[in-house]
């Protein structure tokens, strides 16, 4: 096509046109928070990070394309990365956000010219929105810290008070046990000493001296090892059973040799090493003497078997005399008295060594149904003391 004209002519030749190549660049022309103006930097459109705090929850970005005839036919596309999962397409020239959660997202725009090319490039933005001080790591780790020390402090607390009421009550009951012990002996060692010097003065009333000097020395052994055993709250078995054997040869001779006796102790007891609280046996042996043996016609009998069985020490005291039932019928004086300061002190003991005692009476009985002695059976727990600690 050919016009003409005052200077010439012109010419334009249709196949010649092309599509508009051009990429429209895309800048950010404002920011408002709260419908605010807000210049985060020197100038809107040259600004590529922005910082926010957690209070600022509803904001804008405002952002345009190059046209140079339409503006209006732009075409733009927007997305706030870490919130929108796809592309906003639209022909307005803003978005607009509220309620975002802190953290760190990245704003992002790009727009078409009238003949559809993108540029794919377009602007693209930084936003930081700051958390509140209570949802920052420091303040996390600080509530961590003084959570874990207060309760490593109740914990303390509480371990130094469990300790402190352990401690208390261990130092009283033992020194309840050590005053109750102190008690027991003072109450049992006269009653087993009386008989023992009446003994003594009987044979001298007699003027059996050689009897009596035996008997006196039986006497210093057996006041010797009372004493030396008081000293502890348990004994070695040899040692209980040296004090008894001694005991009861004292009572053989008081009584003329009226009856025999035999102390028996299983093989693989260890005397030497099992602990027993001391006198332990001697309250039952004495009342099998005085209120069975003493009152039978005839040779009496009386035995001690020492036997272990499941971690248990076991005694059978037993003698062949008249029996509990006719001794409470001949209404022994004695017998009343001696069951009261020694089978009893001697149950009182084994409470305060809050062990698990058990005492069995078991009347003997001939072919007639008549008394024929009693049995004795006491248990209870035992320890073995070590030889390392012996030989110390």
């Amino acid at each position: 096509m050919f016009f003409g004209g005052i200077n010439g002519y012109n010419s334009f030749f249709p196949k010649q046109i092309t599509d508009n190549a051009l990429r429209p660049e895309v800048v950010l022309t404002g920011f408002t928070v709260f419908n605010e103006d807000i210049n985060p930097g020197t100038s809107a459109e040259y600004t590529d990070n922005i910082v926010l705090t957690y209070r600022d929850d509803v904001f804008s970005f405002e952002f345009a394309a190059l046209h140079l005839t339409a503006p209006e036919k732009n075409r733009y596309a927007y997305m706030l990365e870490g919130f929108d999962q796809n592309w906003v397409y639209t022909q307005r020239r803003f978005a607009t956000y509220t309620n975002l959660d802190p953290g760190e997202y990245t704003f992002r725009v790009k727009a078409t010219n009238n003949d559809g090319i993108w540029n794919e490039e377009g602007l693209s933005v930084s936003v930081l929105i700051t958390p509140p001080f209570w949802q920052t790591w420091w303040f996390y780790a600080f509530v961590s810290l003084l959570v874990c020390g207060f309760v490593w402090a109740i914990y303390r607390f509480r371990v130094g008070q469990i300790r402190k009421e352990e401690k208390l009550k261990t130092e009283f009951n033992k020194k309840l046990a050590e005053v109750q012990m102190t008690a027991l002996r003072a109450q049992m060692n006269p009653h087993f000493l009386f008989n023992c010097l009446n003994s003594i003065n009987r044979f001298i009333v007699r003027s059996d001296a050689e009897t009596a000097s035996n008997y006196l020395t039986k006497f210093s052994r057996l006041i010797r090892l009372i004493l030396q055993n008081s000293k502890s709250q348990t004994i070695t078995l040899k040692n209980e059973l040296e004090a008894l054997r001694l005991y009861i040869e004292m009572e053989e001779m008081r009584f003329e040799n009226r009856f025999d006796y035999t102390i028996c102790v299983e093989d693989g007891i260890e005397s030497e090493f099992v602990e027993v609280p001391p006198l332990l046996f001697q309250p039952y042996v004495e009342n099998a003497i005085w209120h069975g043996l003493m009152h039978k016609t005839g040779r009496g009998k009386l035995t001690v078997e020492i036997t272990q069985e499941n971690g248990w020490l076991k005694c059978v005291i037993e003698d062949n005399g008249i029996g509990r039932r006719k001794a409470r019928q001949l209404k022994s004086k004695s017998a009343t008295r001696d069951k009261s300061m020694g089978m009893k002190i001697t149950t009182d003991r084994m409470d305060l060594y809050q062990q698990q005692t058990k005492v069995q009476l078991i009347d003997l009985t001939d072919s007639n149904g008549d008394g024929a002695g009693t049995r004795v059976v006491l248990g209870f727990p035992f320890a073995i003391e070590t030889r390392q600690s012996l030989l110390s």
